[in-house]
C-alpha cells in the first residue's frame, strides 16, 4: 500500500533541507566568485511575442533566452560545480541528518539492502543493465546541473525563485523513488512517484524555455530517459502483480 505519510512528510521536510543546503552553496558562491559571463548565441531568432513576455514572476533577467556561458568562465563553472553537487551528492545529503532506518545505501553503508528482490523481479526486455542505468544517469545529470546553473545565472543568483525550487523538488521527488522502489520495494507506489517526475519535467521545461532556451535544450534527454524508465517501471508493475515473492503491503 502506498505510504502517503512517508512520500509526503519527507518531500516537505527534504525539500527545505535542500533548499538550506543550495542557499548556503549559493551565498559562498556570490562572495568568492564573479557572475558568469553570459554570451549570446547569435543563431538563434526568437519571435517578438517570445521576447515580449514577462519575466516577473520568476524574477530572472529579460535577456537570457539565447545564451550560454562557456565552461572556461570561472563563474560559470563555480556555479555548474555547486549545482552539481546538488543534483549528484542529494541523496546522501538529505539523510545526513535522518535516524530513519529504511534509508537509500549511500547514506547507510552499513544498512543491508535486499539486492536479490530486484533480480527477482520478472522484467521487459528493453530493461537497461546497471551500467547503462548508471552510464545514462550520470550523462543526464550533469546535463541538469549545466542548466540548472544557467537558469540560477539568469535569475541573479536567487537560491530562492521558483525555478531553482522546482528543480530542487525535482531531485527530493527522484529520491524518493528510490526509496519508495528500491527499499520499500513498493512497486505501484514507485510508478505513482515516477509519474509525478514526468510532471514535474514537464513544468520546469516550460519554465526554462521562457527563462533560457539552452536550459530547456537540455533537459530533453531527462525527458527520453524519463519515459524509458516510466515504460520500464509499468512493465514490471504488470508482470509482477501475481508474483508471491514479491512484497505487496
Amino acid at each position: 500500500m502506498f505510504d502517503w505519510y512517508f512520500v509526503t512528510y519527507h518531500f516537505v521536510v527534504e525539500t527545505l533541507l535542500l533548499t538550506c543546503y543550495f542557499t548556503c552553496l549559493s551565498f559562498v558562491r556570490r562572495i568568492l566568485f564573479p557572475a558568469a559571463k553570459l554570451v549570446p548565441i547569435s543563431s538563434i531568432r526568437l519571435p517578438t511575442s517570445y521576447m515580449d513576455a514577462t519575466f516577473t514572476l520568476a524574477g530572472c533577467r529579460n535577456d537570457c533566452r539565447a545564451v550560454y556561458f562557456p565552461i572556461s568562465d570561472l563563474g560559470g563553472l563555480t556555479s555548474v560545480f555547486i549545482c552539481a553537487i546538488i543534483i549528484i551528492c542529494a541523496s546522501f545529503f538529505l539523510h545526513l541528518p535522518s535516524m530513519w532506518e529504511r534509508r537509500v545505501q549511500l547514506s547507510h553503508p552499513t544498512l543491508s539492502l535486499n539486492h536479490s528482490w530486484y533480480a527477482q523481479l520478472v522484467k521487459p526486455w528493453w530493461t537497461p543493465s546497471p551500467i547503462v542505468f548508471a552510464s545514462v544517469g550520470i550523462i543526464v545529470k550533469i546535463l541538469q546541473s549545466y542548466a540548472l546553473a544557467l537558469v540560477f545565472e539568469c535569475c541573479h543568483q536567487r537560491s530562492l525563485s521558483i525555478p531553482i525550487f522546482l528543480v530542487l523538488s525535482y531531485v527530493v521527488v527522484a529520491d524518493l523513488f528510490h526509496q519508495v522502489f528500491f527499499v520499500q520495494h513498493d512497486l505501484v507506489g514507485g510508478l505513482v512517484i515516477i509519474l509525478v517526475l514526468i510532471c514535474f519535467a514537464v513544468v520546469i521545461f516550460l519554465v526554462f524555455i521562457r527563462i533560457a532556451l539552452v536550459a530547456a535544450y537540455l533537459l530533453v534527454p531527462l525527458f527520453l530517459w524519463l519515459i524509458v524508465a516510466c515504460s520500464v517501471t509499468v512493465s514490471i508493475v504488470w508482470m509482477n502483480r501475481t508474483n508471491q515473492r514479491i512484497h505487496w503491503e
